[in-house]
């Protein structure tokens, strides 16, 4: 179930922001661009991939949805978390526009966390999608 959501998540964002790109009338910037320096595959994906899908799972579905859980219901933690994942992201290049579709992303990975009781789905499907976003 990981993988279709993370594949899922991924086609999810692919589409949107190559049309937002396709509607500005942009290309997307390479990541040597992005950081100022060049890597190693190994060392974009320890970067962009392990060290980033740990934390954020690790905080948004293991601590803040233990809290949550604690004083709401599940659709409403499910529903926070998601809206914090995005929020999180949301602080890079493409500011308030970047929030839909990790939303939608935090949703699916709320779900598989909702589905399972574990964070290791979850961090199976992030890993994917991140390790596909870095490759196309």
């Amino acid at each position: 179930m990981a993988v279709l959501v993370g594949l899922a998540c991924f086609i999810v964002s692919y589409v949107y922001v190559e049309t937002l790109l396709y509607l500005v009338g942009e290309e997307e910037a390479s990541y040597t661009e992005v950081l100022g320096c060049e890597l190693s595959y190994g060392q974009l994906w320890l970067a962009m991939v392990l060290f980033p899908v740990l934390s954020e799972e690790w905080l948004d579905r293991g601590v803040l949805w233990a809290a949550l859980r604690r004083v709401t219901g599940v659709r409403a933690t499910v529903l926070c978390t998601a809206i914090l994942f995005a929020l999180m992201h949301g602080l890079n290049g493409g500011g308030i526009l970047e929030v839909p579709h990790r939303f939608v992303v935090g949703l699916g990975l709320g779900w598989l966390r909702l589905r399972s009781g574990s964070l290791l789905p979850g961090i199976l499907a992030h890993a994917l999608l991140n390790t596909l976003a870095i490759t196309f």
